[in-house]
C-alpha cells in the first residue's frame, strides 16, 4: 500500500479565488526539509536557528519556516573527537535558489562556519557539491548520504544512495590540528524570504469587468489572461506550471487514478474541475452538477482516499478527504493545471520603483495590460481604483456589489495587503519618517471601511436588507481609499531613506 501527500499550507495568505490560493498553498507551505543525522540523540549536539522552527524527533530533525521570517539558515554542532564519524542525508528540501545549501564543517569552533584556513568543509546547492579546493559533479549530490570521517589528522568525505556502498569524495591526510580543540558542524543556509518580497510587488492593481464569463467580476491583475488558466505566468517564479487534457492523460496513462498518483509521486499537484455534486461540504454536495477546480495533493492506497483541498458550502478554504471511486473520467472536466514547486535559480529582489508604478497605475486607473500587449491581448475592462465608480455609480455595478459577496472580500483582502506592504516598506526604510504616521492611521481607517463593508455584505447575501448599506459601505470605503493612496503615492515619490 503506498501513500504520498505533499506539503500544503492550509490557510494561505490570500484566498479570493482559486488561482491564487492554490498556487499559495503551495508556495507557502511550511515545510523546508527533513534532515537526518546518525545517532543525534547519542550526541551532545547545540543548536542554533535565525526564523526557522525545528523539530527533532529520534535521528530526523524536521524544519519548518516562520510566517513573517526575514531570513533562515540553521546549525548544529558537537566537538569532534580524535576518532569520528558523521553521516548525514538531507531530503524533501524546499529548494530556495541558487543561494540554499547544507554544509559539513570540521575546524576550530570561531571559525567553523566561513571558508578560512585551518577548517574543512564540504557543501552542496542544486548545483552541485563545493569543497575548499574544487566542485564536485555527482549523480543525485543532493538526496544522498553524507559520511564525514575523522581520524587523527586524516579527514575523509564519502556518499552512498542507502548507507551500504559507499564512494569516496575525498580524504586529506594533515586536514586538521590533532591539537586544536575541533568542533563539527551542520548548516543549512534557506535563504531570504523571496516570496514576501514578491508578495509585496503584486497583487496592487485591480480589474473588474461585469460581464465576465466566468463570474469572477473583480479580481487582481498582474498579467493577461490566457486560455483557461486565470492565474497565468502569475507565479512563474516560484512555480513551474503544466496544462493537460484529461483525454490525452488517459490516453498515457490508461487511467486517472494512475495519473494523479503518477503526478503526486513526481511532486505535482494537480487541479482538476471536479464535479462537487458528489463531495460532501460542498455548496453543490447531491444538490446540482458543478465542476470547479480542486487540488489533489495526497494520496492514500491503504484507505482509497485522495487529500484535497477547495471551498466548502460557506466559501472557506478547507482540505478534506475524498473516496477513490468519486473521481472518474465522467466527474471530471477536461482541463487540467499540475503545479510542481521550482524556484527560480535567480535571486528575486524587491524593487521599490515597480511599487511605484503600480501604485500609480492602481491610483489612477490606468489599464496594466497594455504593457504586456507585444505578448498577450490586452484586457478590456476597468481598473484600479476607477473600480468604485463601477460598483457605486452603475446599476450592474451596484447590483455586483450588494449581492455578491466575493467583491466585497476581494476589497477587504486588497486593503490588507496593501496594509502588510505599507508595514514593510516602512520597516526596510522605503518611506520617510515624516510621512508614517499620517500614512499608518490612513491606511488603519480603509482596511477598517473595508472590514465593516465585507460584513454587512455576507450578512446581507443571507437575508437581502442590506443593499443600500453595502452601497454606502462602498462609497466610503472609495473616499478613504482616494485619501490614502494620494498620500501614499507622494510619500513613494520622494527620497526615503532606504532606497
Amino acid at each position: 500500500m503506498d501513500i504520498k501527500i505533499l506539503p500544503i499550507n492550509e490557510k494561505p495568505s490570500i484566498i479570493s479565488y482559486v488561482h491564487h490560493s492554490y498556487a499559495g498553498a503551495i508556495i507557502e507551505n511550511d515545510k523546508i526539509a527533513t534532515l537526518y543525522v546518525e545517532n543525534l540523540s547519542d550526541e551532545d549536539w547545540l543548536y542554533q536557528e535565525t526564523d526557522i522552527q525545528y523539530v527533532i524527533d529520534k535521528e530526523t530533525i524536521m524544519l519548518k519556516d516562520q510566517r513573517g521570517r526575514k531570513s533562515t539558515s540553521f546549525y548544529m554542532k558537537r566537538r569532534c573527537r580524535i576518532k569520528d564519524e558523521l553521516i548525514v542525508r538531507i531530503h524533501d528540501i524546499k529548494l530556495l535558489d541558487a543561494l540554499s545549501f547544507v554544509r559539513l564543517a570540521i575546524g576550530m569552533d570561531s571559525e567553523c562556519l566561513e571558508d578560512k584556513e585551518g577548517n574543512l568543509f564540504i557543501k552542496w546547492n542544486q548545483y552541485n557539491i563545493t569543497t575548499k579546493d574544487a566542485q564536485l559533479l555527482y549523480d543525485g549530490h543532493f538526496c544522498l548520504y553524507y559520511k564525514l570521517t575523522r581520524l587523527q589528522n586524516t579527514v575523509q568525505v564519502s556518499v552512498s544512495k542507502d548507507k551500504k556502498d559507499w564512494s569516496v569524495l575525498f580524504s586529506q591526510e594533515d586536514a586538521v590540528n590533532n591539537s586544536q580543540d575541533l568542533f563539527l558542524y551542520v548548516q543549512i543556509y534557506y535563504g531570504r524570504n523571496q516570496y514576501d518580497e514578491w508578495k509585496k510587488m503584486n497583487y496592487i492593481q485591480l480589474f473588474y469587468n461585469e460581464s465576465d464569463l466566468n463570474s469572477v467580476y473583480l479580481d487582481y491583475f498582474m498579467f493577461p489572461r490566457k486560455g483557461f488558466d486565470a492565474s497565468y505566468q502569475y507565479m512563474c517564479h516560484f512555480l513551474d506550471t503544466e496544462y493537460m487534457a484529461l483525454s490525452e492523460c488517459l490516453e498515457c496513462y490508461g487511467d486517472i487514478h494512475q495519473f494523479i498518483k503518477h503526478s503526486i509521486r513526481t511532486n505535482y499537484y494537480v487541479n482538476i474541475s471536479l464535479d462537487e455534486f458528489y463531495i460532501p461540504e460542498r455548496r453543490a454536495y447531491c444538490s446540482y452538477h458543478y465542476n470547479h477546480y480542486n487540488l489533489f495533493y495526497g494520496y492514500d492506497d491503504e484507505n482509497e482516499e485522495y487529500h484535497i483541498l477547495g471551498y466548502n458550502e460557506n466559501g472557506k478554504l478547507i482540505t478534506r478527504r475524498i473516496p477513490y471511486q468519486i473521481v472518474t473520467p465522467q466527474s471530471c472536466g477536461n482541463n487540467i493545471v499540475r503545479y510542481k514547486y521550482q524556484a527560480n535559480a535567480c535571486e528575486y529582489s524587491l524593487n521599490v520603483s515597480y511599487i511605484v508604478q503600480c501604485v500609480k497605475e492602481y491610483f489612477y486607473g490606468m489599464d496594466s495590460s497594455i504593457k504586456y500587449a507585444g505578448m498577450l491581448s490586452s484586457r478590456k475592462g476597468t481598473y484600479g481604483i476607477k473600480v468604485f465608480d463601477k460598483l457605486c455609480f452603475t446599476e450592474r455595478g451596484r447590483k455586483l456589489i450588494a449581492r455578491d459577496r466575493r467583491i466585497s472580500f476581494v476589497l477587504y483582502e486588497h486593503c490588507q495587503l496593501m496594509q502588510e506592504r505599507l508595514r514593510y516598506l516602512i520597516d526596510m526604510g522605503f518611506i520617510s519618517a515624516v510621512e508614517r504616521e499620517a500614512l499608518l492611521e490612513k491606511c488603519e481607517k480603509m482596511v477598517q471601511d473595508s472590514v465593516i463593508l465585507k460584513n454587512v455584505a455576507v450578512k446581507n447575501q443571507l437575508v437581502h436588507k442590506y443593499d443600500y448599506d453595502v452601497i454606502g459601505l462602498t462609497e466610503a470605503l472609495y473616499k478613504s481609499e482616494r485619501e490614502f493612496y494620494d498620500t501614499f503615492l507622494k510619500a513613494l515619490q520622494q527620497e526615503p531613506e532606504g532606497r
